[in-house]
């Protein structure tokens, strides 16, 4: 992602295990820039310069089907808030969720007005026996 326009895309197959991910492609002549696999199912993309140094990051939260996929340190009994760089690597991960559990991203937001980007983030639980079934995280960029 270098200034010219690109396409940026999750790529998730239901419940079979991979391809799961973030794709770019350039947007005039469609070739893949990069991709970065991952064993959790990714959910909503949020695209923000959380680190201040304007260049953009992209943003995802996961969900987890627990049927066996593990790609890159995440897998599928685990959700996830994932940041990557706009190469295409991992910035950071934060497990927020077992087995069944889903993360939405709700807004970036520089929320305490400190120049840092904060992430909210809403845990979705689909796991009856779960003590925490619905949780709202504030996380730091």
């Amino acid at each position: 992602m270098d200034g010219s326009k690109d396409i940026v895309t999750r790529v998730t197959t239901g419940l079979d295990r991979q391809p799961r991910g973030v794709f770019a492609y350039n947007y005039e002549t469609g070739n893949e820039l990069w991709h970065f696999l991952m064993g959790t199912c990714p959910r909503k993309l949020l695209l923000a310069d959380i680190d201040r140094d304007n260049i953009h990051e992209i943003v995802a939260g996961t969900f987890s089907p627990d049927n066996g996929s593990d790609v890159n340190g995440t897998n599928d009994s685990t959700s996830y808030a994932i940041a990557l760089d706009n190469s295409g690597d991992l910035a950071w991960k934060n497990p927020l969720g077992g087995v069944y559990s889903a993360i939405e991203l709700i807004d970036i937001t520089d929320n305490d007005c400190d120049g840092v980007s904060e992430i909210v983030a809403k845990k979705n639980s689909y796991c009856a026996d779960d003590p925490e079934m619905d949780r709202i995280s504030l996380l730091s960029g």
